[in-house]
């Protein structure tokens, strides 16, 4: 995914949600513009490929891999996105010895068509409407055994968002027309239609076929989301239960992207479900656009969010975005691990500067993330996107965490 110009889209400034105002908990970031981080942990060109036995990859390749395998199970999942076709859709593989192979289970959703009205966002080359296309991207999947509803065991999160359709005279921005999907499942093999867990005030309600209605609407559910233009790149983790005052959440970390500036500013949030995925409520700011700055990001943008645990401890990955966001395939420069407390921070030093814990990257330069690491996968180490043209492939480190 490129958050970045293909968002904003042309004169999508005048749509921002609201004025350029800094979240509270980005000022509190203040200090020297340089973070330190440590000596990166490197791989050249030879290092594997993520390969699923019984699926071939489309013609963009597959990528956004999101693992999901508790330490001391026997079966692990990745979902993943391919683009069959060209088109986006996520794809569900599964593993029983550690990660070594892969093997197809099913698809999760399906691309479909849909008409938008022309007006506003929307160019229909002088028609009263024109085609678009639904597609999924950079899913986050979790087993939740806890529901008390054994339809909804598994939890797939993914970007849904409206395309112009290829060929045609339909001219909108990419993303901002979107919301994010919810999909259960009780074995990851059947899944749900589509529910729209969270979306924001540019989620089109004028579709054809409609889109499902929006639970949420972070913009107005959450003052301190009112800035975000869209959000990006979910992230889900099981908080596992410590005593009867804690007994366990959902969290979901997302990128809030603002288009009033130029070049758009991102920053990584947090919310945190007590209902097993069917609410949420506000945590605060992962990673604030001051870190970004402070990280090396060429623009204050952070991104590409991954929540994972190694025994009690939670973790995050985010990826720094690369200097040349011009090209067509991956945008992001490395992977960063940061530890997560138990209050849903990112742990910082005496400055108040994040603490990255380990940088992933490659020993050449060739831009790698997102990145996603589960403890169970223990033949994997961190995988994430790798490579920055298309096809889209996925590397598999065998660096350990954290």
């Amino acid at each position: 995914m490129a958050p970045g110009a293909d968002a904003a889209g042309e004169g999508s400034a005048s749509h921002d949600a609201s004025p350029d105002v800094p979240p509270r908990s980005d000022a509190a970031a203040d200090g020297p513009a340089s973070c330190t981080l440590p000596t990166a942990s490197s791989f050249g060109s030879a290092v594997p490929r993520l390969t699923i036995v019984g699926d071939t990859p489309g013609m963009g390749g597959i990528s956004d891999a999101s693992l999901f395998w508790p330490a001391g199970s026997s079966v692990g999942f990745v979902a993943y996105t391919n683009t069959p076709t060209a088109l986006l859709e996520t794809y569900l593989a599964r593993s029983t010895d550690s990660g070594k192979t892969w093997s197809f289970v099913t698809k999760v959703n399906t691309a479909s068509s849909a008409m938008l009205p022309s007006g506003g966002l929307v160019s229909c080359g002088g028609a009263s409407s024109c085609p678009a296309t639904l597609v999924h991207e950079v899913p986050t999947l979790v087993d939740d055994p806890s529901d008390p509803d054994p339809n909804r065991r598994f939890k797939i999160v993914s970007d849904a968002y409206l395309e112009p359709t290829f060929g045609s005279a339909s001219k909108f921005p990419t993303f901002l027309l979107g919301y994010f999907s919810l999909q259960t499942s009780p074995d990851g093999t059947t899944w749900s239609s589509d529910t729209a867990a969270l979306g924001w005030n540019t989620t089109p309600t004028s579709v054809s076929p409609p889109l499902p209605a929006v639970q949420t609407n972070v913009q107005t559910a959450f003052p301190e989301l009112a800035d975000c233009t869209l959000l990006l790149e979910p992230a889900m983790a099981i908080r596992p239960p410590t005593s009867a005052d804690n007994p366990g959440a959902i969290d979901l970390a997302l990128s809030c992207v603002h288009l009033s500036n130029a070049p758009p500013t991102i920053r990584i949030v947090l919310l945190r479900s007590t209902d097993h995925a069917r609410t949420f409520e506000y945590v605060g700011v992962l990673l604030s656009t001051t870190d970004a700055t402070c990280l090396g990001s060429p623009s204050p943008a952070i991104t590409g969010a991954d929540l994972f645990y190694v025994g009690a401890n939670e973790y995050l990955l985010a990826s720094r975005l690369s200097p040349d966001q011009g090209q067509a395939g991956n945008v992001y420069l490395d992977c960063l691990v940061f530890a997560v407390d138990d209050s849903g921070a990112v742990t910082r030093d005496a400055q108040g500067h994040p603490t990255v814990l380990r940088e992933i990257a490659t020993s050449d330069g060739t831009a790698i993330g997102s990145c996603t690491y589960a403890e169970g996968a223990t033949a994997m180490g961190y995988v994430g996107n790798y490579g920055s043209t298309l096809p889209s492939s996925i590397f598999v480190s065998g660096i350990g965490a954290p």
